[in-house]
């Protein structure tokens, strides 16, 4: 449940709840992470991290399209929250055509790669909504394509299959 100022109250669905609490985690990180004068930073993960946090901006303000192709490559490279928040996109046909059975691959993909267990459990909630939806043919689909993907590009980053 989300209150505002105004005291007025407004029930997300969970889908957004969890696109919500991965922007508001993206926005946190970005404006209270320092650097130590002796911390090694890695300029490519650095760039790759600012990409998604502008894909995210640009999802909060409704330019899904720019923010699924910053967001992506954040994705492709084992990150969880963007896969979560990729899937919401196809869920919802926000940037995208609504696919479910795409989707589902990047909420399980969430899964598969979540490095903690908030993000374990925002993807498995996030999944655990998509299935009713999808039958036993489409959730196979979906496993074949993460095999694809898991077999083919994995955590190089190189994914180009078009989803």
């Amino acid at each position: 449940m989300i209150h505002f100022s105004a005291g007025f109250r407004y029930k997300l669905s969970p889908v957004i709840q969890t696109i919500a609490s991965i922007v508001a985690a993206v926005s946190l990180l970005s404006s209270c992470t320092r650097f130590e004068p002796d911390v090694h930073v890695d300029p490519a993960q650095t760039r790759m991290e600012a990409r998604a946090m502008l894909g995210i901006d640009m999802y909060a303000r409704g330019e899904f399209l720019k923010a699924l192709d910053a967001i992506r490559p954040w994705a492709e490279q084992g990150n969880s929250s963007g896969m979560v928040l990729i899937a919401g996109m196809y869920y919802q046909g926000r940037g995208v055509v609504k696919d479910n059975v795409n989707a589902y691959m990047w909420a399980e993909l969430g899964v598969i790669y979540a490095k903690n267990n908030e993000e374990y459990a925002d993807a498995i909630n996030f999944r655990n909504e998509i299935i009713p939806h999808l039958t036993g043919e489409e959730i196979d689909e979906g496993w074949r394509r993460i095999k694809n993907w898991k077999s083919g590009f994995g955590d190089n980053g190189d994914n180009q299959e078009d989803m």
